[in-house]
Protein backbone atom coordinates (compact mmCIF):
# COMPACT_ATOMS: atom_id res chain seq x y z
CA UNK A 1 0.00 0.00 0.00
CA UNK A 2 1.12 3.54 -1.21
CA UNK A 3 1.12 5.65 2.15
CA UNK A 4 0.84 9.52 2.52
CA UNK A 5 3.93 11.72 2.83
CA UNK A 6 4.39 13.04 6.19
CA UNK A 7 7.62 15.42 6.60
CA UNK A 8 8.89 15.59 9.90
CA UNK A 9 10.51 18.84 9.82
CA UNK A 10 10.87 22.06 7.38
CA UNK A 11 12.93 25.31 7.65
CA UNK A 12 9.94 27.50 9.20
CA UNK A 13 8.46 24.75 11.56
CA UNK A 14 11.72 23.29 12.52
CA UNK A 15 10.97 20.03 13.73
CA UNK A 16 7.25 19.80 13.94
CA UNK A 17 5.50 16.83 11.51
CA UNK A 18 3.68 18.09 8.25
CA UNK A 19 1.56 17.26 5.92
CA UNK A 20 0.55 19.07 2.51
CA UNK A 21 -1.87 19.06 -0.55
CA UNK A 22 -1.71 20.30 -4.06
CA UNK A 23 -1.79 24.11 -2.77
CA UNK A 24 -4.50 26.75 -5.02
CA UNK A 25 -6.51 23.20 -6.22
CA UNK A 26 -6.94 22.00 -2.76
CA UNK A 27 -7.88 24.96 -1.86
CA UNK A 28 -11.03 27.09 -2.21
CA UNK A 29 -12.10 28.53 -5.43
CA UNK A 30 -11.12 32.25 -5.90
CA UNK A 31 -9.17 33.03 -3.07
CA UNK A 32 -7.59 36.44 -2.98
CA UNK A 33 -4.06 34.65 -1.46
CA UNK A 34 -3.21 32.55 -4.36
CA UNK A 35 -2.06 35.47 -6.32
CA UNK A 36 0.84 35.30 -3.72
CA UNK A 37 0.93 32.11 -2.16
CA UNK A 38 3.86 31.17 -0.38
CA UNK A 39 3.51 27.32 -0.43
CA UNK A 40 3.77 27.73 -4.76
CA UNK A 41 7.34 28.67 -4.53
CA UNK A 42 8.81 25.11 -3.14
CA UNK A 43 6.12 23.28 -4.81
CA UNK A 44 7.52 25.01 -8.51
CA UNK A 45 10.63 24.57 -7.31
CA UNK A 46 11.53 21.67 -5.44
CA UNK A 47 10.39 18.24 -7.79
CA UNK A 48 10.22 16.13 -4.49
CA UNK A 49 8.07 18.45 -2.97
CA UNK A 50 6.00 18.81 -5.97
CA UNK A 51 5.55 14.87 -6.28
CA UNK A 52 4.53 14.83 -2.16
CA UNK A 53 2.10 16.91 -2.18
CA UNK A 54 0.37 15.90 -5.12
CA UNK A 55 0.19 12.29 -3.82
CA UNK A 56 -1.80 13.43 -0.53
CA UNK A 57 -3.99 15.32 -2.69
CA UNK A 58 -4.89 12.59 -4.93
CA UNK A 59 -4.96 10.00 -2.33
CA UNK A 60 -7.13 11.95 -0.70
CA UNK A 61 -9.30 12.21 -4.00
CA UNK A 62 -9.27 8.60 -4.80
CA UNK A 63 -9.93 7.24 -1.06
CA UNK A 64 -10.60 9.94 1.90
CA UNK A 65 -10.86 6.71 3.97
CA UNK A 66 -7.59 5.21 2.38
CA UNK A 67 -6.10 8.90 3.04
CA UNK A 68 -7.02 9.21 6.68
CA UNK A 69 -6.12 5.68 7.94
CA UNK A 70 -3.03 6.35 6.21
CA UNK A 71 -1.80 9.25 7.98
CA UNK A 72 -3.06 7.30 11.35
CA UNK A 73 -0.78 4.34 10.33
CA UNK A 74 1.92 6.76 9.64
CA UNK A 75 1.91 8.72 12.99
CA UNK A 76 1.71 5.02 14.52
CA UNK A 77 4.69 4.06 13.23
CA UNK A 78 7.20 6.78 14.02
CA UNK A 79 6.07 9.88 11.56
CA UNK A 80 4.73 12.20 14.32
CA UNK A 81 8.93 13.34 15.92
CA UNK A 82 9.08 14.27 19.07
CA UNK A 83 7.86 17.72 19.23
CA UNK A 84 3.80 16.70 19.90
CA UNK A 85 3.18 18.81 17.36
CA UNK A 86 1.36 17.97 13.79
CA UNK A 87 0.46 20.60 11.20
CA UNK A 88 -1.96 20.16 8.42
CA UNK A 89 -1.00 22.18 5.10
CA UNK A 90 2.36 23.76 4.93
CA UNK A 91 0.75 23.76 1.41
CA UNK A 92 -2.99 23.39 0.54
CA UNK A 93 -5.95 23.77 2.93
CA UNK A 94 -9.52 22.01 3.87
CA UNK A 95 -10.93 20.97 0.72
CA UNK A 96 -14.18 19.48 2.52
CA UNK A 97 -16.13 18.48 5.37
CA UNK A 98 -15.45 15.41 4.80
CA UNK A 99 -11.62 16.16 5.18
CA UNK A 100 -12.49 18.24 8.18
CA UNK A 101 -13.94 14.59 9.16
CA UNK A 102 -11.15 12.88 9.07
CA UNK A 103 -8.54 15.60 10.79
CA UNK A 104 -10.93 14.94 13.56
CA UNK A 105 -10.63 11.54 13.83
CA UNK A 106 -6.78 11.68 13.51
CA UNK A 107 -6.85 13.83 16.30
CA UNK A 108 -8.78 11.55 18.24
CA UNK A 109 -6.77 8.92 18.09
CA UNK A 110 -3.86 10.38 19.32
CA UNK A 111 -5.04 12.69 21.93
CA UNK A 112 -1.37 13.34 23.67
CA UNK A 113 -0.45 15.34 20.29
CA UNK A 114 -1.54 18.54 19.33
CA UNK A 115 -2.44 19.45 15.67
CA UNK A 116 -3.16 22.83 13.69
CA UNK A 117 -4.13 23.76 10.71
CA UNK A 118 -5.09 26.98 9.34
CA UNK A 119 -7.77 27.48 6.88
CA UNK A 120 -9.90 29.84 4.46
CA UNK A 121 -12.26 27.12 4.15
CA UNK A 122 -14.66 28.90 6.37
CA UNK A 123 -17.73 27.50 4.89
CA UNK A 124 -17.33 24.13 6.79
CA UNK A 125 -18.67 23.19 10.07
CA UNK A 126 -16.09 23.25 12.49
CA UNK A 127 -18.02 22.44 15.80
CA UNK A 128 -17.25 19.56 17.81
CA UNK A 129 -13.69 19.67 17.50
CA UNK A 130 -11.43 17.71 19.43
CA UNK A 131 -9.63 19.76 22.20
CA UNK A 132 -6.27 19.25 20.84
CA UNK A 133 -7.19 20.17 17.19
CA UNK A 134 -6.31 23.89 16.52
CA UNK A 135 -7.95 25.83 13.33
CA UNK A 136 -7.66 29.22 12.70
CA UNK A 137 -9.69 30.99 10.08
CA UNK A 138 -6.78 32.49 7.83
CA UNK A 139 -7.94 35.89 7.81
CA UNK A 140 -7.23 38.31 4.77
CA UNK A 141 -7.19 41.85 4.27
CA UNK A 142 -10.80 43.73 3.30
CA UNK A 143 -12.65 40.48 4.33
CA UNK A 144 -14.24 40.01 7.33
CA UNK A 145 -14.14 36.84 10.11
CA UNK A 146 -17.18 34.60 9.27
CA UNK A 147 -16.27 32.04 11.98
CA UNK A 148 -15.61 32.00 16.04
CA UNK A 149 -12.59 30.08 15.36
CA UNK A 150 -9.24 32.11 16.55
CA UNK A 151 -8.23 34.05 13.53
CA UNK A 152 -4.37 34.44 12.31
CA UNK A 153 -3.80 37.46 10.42
CA UNK A 154 -0.62 38.49 8.16
CA UNK A 155 0.45 41.10 9.86
CA UNK A 156 2.17 43.06 7.02
CA UNK A 157 -1.53 42.51 4.87
CA UNK A 158 -3.73 43.01 7.92
CA UNK A 159 -3.70 44.98 11.04
CA UNK A 160 -7.51 43.78 12.00
CA UNK A 161 -6.05 41.88 14.94
CA UNK A 162 -5.61 44.93 17.21
CA UNK A 163 -9.67 44.53 17.26
CA UNK A 164 -9.36 41.03 19.45
CA UNK A 165 -9.37 40.46 22.80
CA UNK A 166 -6.03 38.57 22.96
CA UNK A 167 -2.89 39.12 20.03
CA UNK A 168 -0.18 36.89 19.62
CA UNK A 169 2.55 38.06 17.67
CA UNK A 170 4.32 35.53 15.82
CA UNK A 171 8.12 35.22 16.75
CA UNK A 172 8.96 32.14 14.35
CA UNK A 173 10.09 29.57 16.77
CA UNK A 174 6.56 27.31 16.57
CA UNK A 175 8.40 24.89 19.09
CA UNK A 176 8.43 27.30 21.96
CA UNK A 177 5.76 29.50 21.12
CA UNK A 178 2.73 26.43 20.65
CA UNK A 179 0.79 29.35 20.19
CA UNK A 180 -1.26 28.50 16.96
CA UNK A 181 -1.67 25.08 18.34
CA UNK A 182 -3.41 26.30 21.64
CA UNK A 183 -5.18 29.28 20.02
CA UNK A 184 -8.64 29.68 21.51
CA UNK A 185 -11.49 31.70 19.96
CA UNK A 186 -11.33 35.29 20.35
CA UNK A 187 -7.89 35.32 19.96
CA UNK A 188 -6.07 36.58 17.16
CA UNK A 189 -2.10 35.92 16.28
CA UNK A 190 -0.21 37.96 13.60
CA UNK A 191 2.09 36.12 11.46
CA UNK A 192 4.83 37.43 8.97
CA UNK A 193 4.71 37.21 5.45
CA UNK A 194 6.80 34.87 4.03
Amino acid sequence: MTHVKISEKNSKLGRIANISLTPIESCPKDIECAKICYAIRPYRRYPATRAAWDRNWHMFLDSPRNYRDSIIHMLKHGKLGTSGLFRFHVGGDIPNQEYLEGMKEIAETFPETRFMAFTKAVFLDFSDLPGNLSILESAWAGKPTVTDLPIAYVKELDNRAENHEIVHDCQGNCISCRKCWNANKGEAINLHLH
